[in-house]
């Protein structure tokens, strides 16, 4: 079963290196074959292809207007001095967000061993919080264990997020 197995694998690695390595001329044998078949071809393809392109540049249009017209009706009540207190509101929450990062930078130093037994500290799966305060404050938090002793601790490591 293993061996069944690992040779479906290879087939699979193979076929993907072949097709990756062979790519440019399936493009290329593939748009002539498609620009042969409709200089031959007796359809009405091309008035297909315009009256769908219609279609959807009308759908498009009208869902433009309705958003339009919304975005507008929402915009036409709103005051100058509205839109300055939202400006100010999310200045301030982009200033708190910065003051907590700073900090917790701070509360979460490096270290290569444990600070309770000295032993050495394996990586383990991040939690779904520090994935997300992770994406909330622009860092990249590691989340850390002692092998031997109940120790867990994170590492917030202020490099930018790939």
């Amino acid at each position: 079963m293993t061996q069944r197995h690992s040779a479906g694998g290879h087939r699979r690695r193979g076929l993907r290196s072949f097709l990756r390595t062979y790519w440019f001329e399936f493009t290329v044998v593939g748009l002539i074959a498609t620009g042969i078949f409709l200089l031959v071809e007796r359809m009405e393809i091309k008035l297909t292809i315009y009256e769908g392109l219609v279609w959807l540049a009308r759908r498009i249009v009208r869902g433009a207007r309705s958003f339009g017209s919304a975005g507008w009706r929402l915009l036409h009540g709103v005051e100058v001095s509205d839109l300055v207190g939202i400006a100010l509101i999310l200045i301030a929450l982009g200033l708190i967000v910065w003051k907590v990062r700073g900090r917790a930078m701070k509360r979460h130093p490096r270290f290569s061993e444990c600070p309770v037994c000295h032993a050495a500290v394996q990586r383990i799966r991040s939690r779904l919080i520090h994935r997300l305060l992770g994406l909330l404050l622009r860092v990249r938090i590691k989340h850390y264990g002692c092998s031997e002793c109940s120790f867990h601790a994170t590492i917030w490591d202020s490099r930018k997020i790939r």
